[in-house]
């Protein structure tokens, strides 16, 4: 903005970007278009991250509708655009990325279209990874998978790419495990944004929560942000990318998130905790309680790992002796419930 200096309202602070900046590939022809009725269908060849183009001869103030086979998700509606035409040949590029497998542009009669192309665009990071098996279903699954890997990373990973673009961590968990195998090592420039993210926004009383950056959303998911920060997120992270300059600055948002807002009853088990939003599980006959000390302990163990690393030798003890004592006590439990009981010095 003109005459505003960094650090000034209404910029604020300036952070260089932690990662690449988008991948142009250009505009392309559509697999096809089938013109029924008032609509032109066009076919992408797959679905991807993109913004449709036309270039028509109409006169002024005529309505174009450009919607997606991805216009509705469930009783949501999705991104789609409109333009007003001027008078005699103009051009027009959607400024606003869709997602999809067919574009429709919704025509009205007395407008010529001379033209019409998409842009996609996307994470700078190639699909790299590879498989295959004598199963051609495999195969292709595989295929797909990385493919829908892809479209769910933009400036952050996501939940999916209709609606719910923002840094939801329960789906970040899986995919920047996924991005070491399906993706070139670029991918995990925003596996570690976003774990720099997360802690970034943690509250003053030390819950986590997710999406972030946030600015009217505030629920914590328990169980999901303890996968978060546990050993198969923040510390899946650090196994495959080999990074570990990102552990000193997470360390204390981590060790805060687990022992200041979890608390232990008597047996030193987690007590459970509801938070914003209790979701262990999706569907019917969830094992939440069942759940919980396996991924508090996970959690431990990721914290376990940064502590040994950063050299914090008495924090490590603790933990390693929580560790345990959760050990026991699930043993005790599973031996108890088929009426066989554990001595105390086991």
């Amino acid at each position: 903005m003109l005459g505003v200096a960094p650090g000034q309202a209404p910029l604020g602070k300036l952070v260089e970007r932690p990662i690449p900046q988008w991948k142009d590939y250009g505009l392309k022809e559509y697999v096809s278009t089938a013109t029924i009725g008032d609509t032109l269908c066009c076919r992408m060849p797959y679905n991807c991250q993109m913004t449709p183009y036309f270039k028509l001869d109409a006169f002024a103030g005529k309505l174009i509708k450009l919607e997606t086979d991805h216009k509705k998700v469930g009783t949501e509606e999705c991104v789609m655009g409109e333009y007003i035409t001027s008078g005699g040949v103009q051009e027009y590029e959607f400024p606003a990325w869709m997602n999809c497998e067919v574009m429709y542009y919704i025509v009205p009669e007395g407008v010529k279209v001379l033209d019409v192309k998409y842009r996609e665009t996307g994470y700078d990071a190639e699909l790299s990874g590879s498989f295959d098996c004598d199963d051609e279903l495999f195969s292709e699954y595989w295929k797909k998978a990385q493919r829908t890997l892809y479209d769910c990373m933009r400036d952050t990973y996501y939940d999916c790419q209709d609606m719910e673009r923002a840094l939801w961590w329960g789906d970040e968990v899986n995919e920047l495990g996924e991005a070491f195998y399906a993706l070139s090592r670029s991918s995990a420039l925003l596996a570690r944004k976003g774990i720099l993210e997360l802690t970034a926004w943690q509250r003053q009383t030390g819950e986590i929560y997710a999406p972030v950056p946030c600015g009217n959303y505030f629920k914590e998911l328990p169980m999901q942000i303890l996968a978060s920060v546990g050993w198969y997120g923040f510390r899946n992270f650090y196994y495959y990318s080999g990074d570990s300059s990102f552990v000193a600055k997470i360390y204390g948002s981590v060790r805060k998130y687990l022992h200041d807002v979890w608390k232990l009853d008597s047996d030193g088990m987690p007590i459970y905790r509801t938070g914003g939003w209790d979701w262990p599980d999706a569907g019917e006959h969830q094992d939440r309680y069942g759940q919980l000390p396996l991924w508090y302990y996970l959690a431990l163990k990721g914290e376990l790992c940064f502590a040994n690393m950063l050299g914090k030798t008495q924090d490590a003890a603790e933990i390693s002796s929580m560790m345990k004592n959760v050990i026991r006590q699930v043993q005790r439990e599973i031996l108890e419930r088929h009426g066989i009981s554990l001595s105390s010095e086991h």
